[in-house]
């Protein structure tokens, strides 16, 4: 008994591990998928808006160039730490790729959004990170996308909002 037990709490450790993303926190692409599959699904039964934020930290790998994976690593942190600090009890964060995060904003309209992402942007602009010799410049870019009723799928709210923020990250750069 004391040995099935013990197999069966590592199994859910592990399962849970598995969509966990170590180093920033949040969860992984995985666990990504499975929330907003549960919550589009939930917004369809309640009516209630659900945004989906994409975050890309602006310039990383030129600050991994010229500061250093390890300052490149601490700036992830300190946005991942940023991003977590601003959101709602019912928001979920996620690291969806090497330099990108999703927000996962329930009961949460399309301007709502557009609040929450311009705050984010603000609170990373002001982290005054730095190496010994100079400044490192941090800051993000975000797209949003909102589902109101059955309009949106999961793969759909998630691409829409990625796309705005390439579009976004594209008109800072004109």
């Amino acid at each position: 008994m004391g040995v099935l037990h013990f197999q069966t709490n590592h199994l859910m450790a592990a399962a849970i591990l598995s969509h966990v993303k170590r180093g920033v926190g949040g969860g992984n692409r995985n666990a990504l998928f499975l929330r907003l599959k549960e919550e589009c699904l939930r917004c369809r039964r309640t009516g209630e808006p659900l945004s989906c934020i994409t975050i890309d930290v602006d310039g990383l790998t030129k600050i991994n160039d010229r500061f250093g994976h390890k300052i490149g690593d601490l700036v992830l942190k300190r946005v991942a730490s940023a991003v977590r600090q601003r959101l709602r009890i019912t928001d979920h964060f996620f690291r969806s790729g090497g330099d990108e995060f999703v927000v996962v904003a329930t009961d949460c309209n399309g301007a709502a959004a557009q609040e929450m992402a311009a705050d984010l942007q603000v609170l990373v602009s002001q982290l005054g990170l730095g190496s010994k010799q100079e400044p490192v410049p941090t800051s993000i870019t975000t797209g949003i996308s909102t589902m109101e009723g059955d309009e949106l799928k999961p793969d759909t709210l998630l691409a829409r909002s990625d796309t705005n923020m390439r579009r976004a990250r594209q008109n800072r750069n004109c």
